[in-house]
């Protein structure tokens, strides 16, 4: 995951000069500062690589899916076979 960079004191002034005082500037920009160090934020990089490995996984899964149909097939395949064997002699 990646950091947000977050200039504290442009976004200060900014409020200051919106109307809020010094010292609510200063403590709405902590409590920002305080959520932004604490949430994860996914880029657009870190979603490609997360489907990147959920189409990987897929595909796996899928051949896995694939040999144990077949596998279950050719043993039921077998037994009917020998079911029939069985009752013609």
């Amino acid at each position: 995951m990646t950091s947000i960079t977050f200039d504290t004191l442009q976004f200060a002034k900014e409020l200051e000069t919106k109307g809020f005082s010094t010292k609510q500037a200063e403590g709405i920009t902590g409590t920002l500062q305080k959520v932004i160090n604490v949430a994860e934020v996914a880029t657009t990089r870190d979603i490609k690589e997360l489907e990147l490995t959920l189409k990987n996984d897929i595909e796996k899964t899928k051949g896995e899916i694939i040999k144990w149909v077949m596998g279950l097939l050719v043993g039921q395949t077998a037994l009917i076979i020998g079911v029939i064997l069985k009752t013609l002699h």
